[in-house]
């Protein structure tokens, strides 16, 4: 028969200590998570600029000079990843004659970008594109494809109303706007992500953020 004395109580109170922890754990990590999400939604829709050739107000988080910048720092990897640029130095002058024509029209030199024109080699992908700040580029496919001036200006001519336009700048707002959401559900699931990760995710979402204000 047990000899036991049995002193009641409502279980072990290191389990529920844990479970105390555990709960607060996820309510701060609940508040980190919509305070990020509130602070990337407050960013994407104050940071506004008034389109000077479209007039039209657009969430865009880049200055034109940083958006040249961006462009740049692309071009080397988009003239590798075509194959390099088209060797003929005649089409190469040809391609830049047409598009500077274009770009020299006083509603395209308001917008203060420094457009520049590129024949690449790629003999396959039929393709024209524009990086933000003003790099335009057709593949030799394409390029093959037209026959004559105006429709390579017709082509060019669409890629830098991309540019004035600013589809990129816009594009790439909205794409940190849903990465930073997507942040702030793994911070606010606690996900995988430790505290050190977590600061820091927030750390340099606020740098960003500061040195584009500058």
């Amino acid at each position: 028969m047990a000899t036991g004395r049995y002193y009641g109580g409502t279980g072990d109170p290191y389990s529920r200590q844990g479970q105390g922890l555990g709960t607060s754990r996820f309510k701060l990590f609940l508040l980190l998570g919509l305070m990020f999400a509130g602070y990337q939604a407050f960013k994407y829709f104050t940071n506004t600029q008034v389109n000077p050739v479209t007039g039209e107000t657009q969430r865009v988080q880049w200055s034109t000079e940083e958006e040249v910048g961006i462009g740049l720092q692309s071009t080397p990897q988009m003239i590798q990843e075509y194959g390099g640029l088209y060797p003929d130095q005649r089409a190469q002058a040809y391609v830049q004659s047409v598009g500077q024509k274009l770009a020299s029209d006083p509603l395209v030199q308001k917008s203060g970008y420094p457009f520049q024109f590129y024949l690449l080699a790629d003999p396959q992908v039929v393709n024209a594109f524009a990086l933000p700040g003003g790099n335009v580029f057709i593949t030799a496919a394409l390029y093959g494809k037209l026959q004559n001036e105006d429709q390579l200006a017709g082509v060019l001519g669409h890629e830098i109303g991309h540019v004035i336009a600013r589809h990129g700048a816009v594009r790439m707002a909205k794409t940190g706007l849903i990465q930073g959401l997507i942040q702030a559900v793994m911070i606010g699931s606690g996900g995988d992500m430790s505290a050190t990760q977590i600061a820091n995710v927030i750390g340099n979402y606020t740098n960003l953020s500061y040195g584009r204000d500058q």
